[in-house]
């Protein structure tokens, strides 16, 4: 947030992007954020799928949200 305030304090404007080698661009900023993080997934070519995983190495069993992402395309 810090640094997106300094860059609109400049006049310029900014957008956030998600996106890794294997895949090419995941998501693209809100045009209406409510943060500066809020990102749209591309439906069309991904899919985002909940994945809870157990924290390991500890004696309590704890569990951390996380998510999967996988493509729709062939």
């Amino acid at each position: 947030p810090a640094k997106v305030a300094g860059i609109r304090a400049s006049g310029a404007s900014c957008y956030t992007t998600y996106g890794f080698v294997e895949a090419g661009r995941v998501a693209m900023g809100c045009a209406q954020p409510v943060s500066c993080n809020d990102l749209h997934i591309l439906t069309d070519a991904f899919a985002v799928l909940p994945f809870p995983r157990r924290v390991p190495g500890i004696d309590v069993k704890v569990e951390v949200d996380a998510l999967n992402i996988t493509s729709l395309l062939l």
